[in-house]
């Protein structure tokens, strides 16, 4: 039994509680979803709500295989807190709030998609080049390819007027997303 934590146990601390709060965040505004939409929910909601779970992971699949790069430091608790709140923002604007009242999720996603996804496009930039820029000089090429095939649907669908194209935006997405999660874990 040592005495204290080491430098990424504080800095996790950091990020649990805005971290945590975020998947309440996207686990009741499914809830609520599912409550008032039993049969028409859409698709564009949830898979945003699938896209940030998925950065989640990747983000803390990196963050744990890099722990030992990270040090305490007023900077390093900075970002740490500036991608937390960005994730438990993006996540308050995956659903409609419970004081909203929709009838259409998909109509609601389209009104506020550059906030939604464009946090989560911020979110995987940010954590990609920030936190882990130390090795974009020896992979830089591999790196943009990697952003750039993400982020590419991300835009799109931040773009675009159509409900179809920006479903289909965002599965591209996730699937690209979970392709680099397969990719990490092996």
């Amino acid at each position: 039994m040592g005495g204290g934590v080491n430098d990424f146990e504080y800095l996790a601390l950091v990020c649990v509680i805005p971290l945590g709060l975020a998947l309440v965040e996207i686990a009741q505004g499914l809830a609520d979803a599912l409550k008032r939409h039993a049969r028409a929910i859409g698709w564009l909601t949830p898979l945003v709500a699938l896209l940030l779970l998925q950065n989640l992971v990747v983000i803390f699949w990196n963050l744990y295989n890099n722990q030992h790069r990270f040090e305490v430091s007023l900077l390093n608790i900075l970002i740490a807190l500036v991608l937390s709140v960005a994730f438990y923002l993006a996540a308050s604007f995956a659903f409609p709030g419970a004081s909203e009242e929709q009838d259409d999720l998909d109509a609601w996603f389209m009104r506020h998609r550059a906030k939604s996804v464009g946090l989560v496009g911020f979110i995987t930039f940010f954590a990609d080049v920030v936190v882990f820029g130390e090795d974009l000089a020896s992979d830089w090429l591999y790196r943009l390819v990697v952003l750039a095939i993400f982020l590419a649907p991300l835009v799109l669908a931040i773009r675009t007027a159509r409900i179809a194209r920006a479903r289909t935006y965002l599965l591209i997405a996730n699937l690209m997303l979970f392709l680099v999660a397969l990719f990490l874990s092996s």
